[in-house]
């Protein structure tokens, strides 16, 4: 069975521990891998995993989650994107949108909500992944086509 790594960026730390909680005990085939407290830690953690779902707060010091996943498209573009908000403002959203976020959560946090979110996240993996290996196997097979063209010779 595949695990999807998850890294959770929140400033509040029981935010933290509730989504840490509910996405270990309801949603099978995720982890939570790694957990900054701001978007500067996150980004410096990013340096060495890239987990396949980042989740973070959208209001927190240093920087905020908006930024952070800008700055996220910018150098991991298929790192899967969820913003949690306890706030219900257009702008939020659309910047968002924007960046292309996955999903937009509005606190409180309901584990029902997330199972629900981590079904949908999976499936979105699962097929990025297989169109993924796909390329990879073609390319393989080519470069193998094309050396076994070059070590045949005509006379």
């Amino acid at each position: 069975m595949t695990v999807y790594q998850v890294m959770i960026v929140d400033d509040e730390p029981t935010s933290v521990n509730l989504l840490k909680t509910v996405i270990e005990k309801k949603c099978d085939g995720f982890q939570v891998t790694e957990i900054a407290y701001d978007g500067t830690e996150a980004m410096e953690k990013l340096k060495g995993v890239q987990p396949d779902i980042l989740i973070t707060d959208i209001q927190m010091q240093v920087m905020s989650g908006l930024e952070l996943v800008k700055r996220i498209r910018e150098k991991y573009p298929e790192m899967l994107c969820v913003l949690v908000s306890g706030y219900q403002e257009f702008e939020y959203a659309k910047q968002a949108i924007q960046y292309r976020v996955s999903d937009y959560i509005l606190k409180p946090i309901v584990p029902s909500d997330i199972k629900k979110l981590f079904v949908k996240l999976g499936k979105k993996l699962k097929q990025t992944y297989y169109y993924q290996r796909n390329i990879l196997i073609h390319s393989c097979l080519l470069y193998t086509s094309d050396a076994a063209d070059d070590r045949i010779s005509v006379d």
